[in-house]
């Protein structure tokens, strides 16, 4: 529950330099490609969350895996965290951006139940 709290905040402080450095769709994009990338790959995620790995080290494998594919914002966000010994909070801080994101856009979900498959054009305007 504390986690998630703190989860929260840097969610939270993260969209409003997003939006302020006019970069919130990539930082997202960062975001959702994290998240992707440690649902894929267990291994990943537990080191994240394991205590006897160093900082330093995570922060090393975090650079090697994502420097040049993210937006320096995204970067400084990574390092941030693992200064401050926090790795294990990255999952959910991926997961609650695009959350806050969504809700920043005014993005909502639905669930559409039909007696008759969907066209593409009726489909499209759903996503509108």
């Amino acid at each position: 529950m504390a986690e998630t709290r703190v989860a929260s905040r840097y969610v939270k402080s993260l969209l409003g330099l997003a939006v302020e450095q006019n970069a919130l769709d990539a930082v997202h994009n960062d975001m959702l490609l994290f998240a992707k990338v440690a649902d894929e790959n267990r291994a990943f995620a537990l080191m994240l969350k394991n205590p006897i790995i160093r900082h330093e080290k995570k922060r090393d494998i975090l650079d090697k895996l994502f420097k040049g594919k993210v937006h320096p914002l995204t970067l400084a966000i990574f390092d941030i965290i693992t200064r401050k010994n926090r790795e294990g909070i990255l999952i959910d801080i991926s997961k609650q951006f695009h959350n806050a994101y969504n809700a920043y856009k005014g993005i909502g979900k639905a669930t559409v139940t039909t007696a008759v498959p969907i066209d593409a054009a009726l489909r499209a305007e759903f996503g509108e």
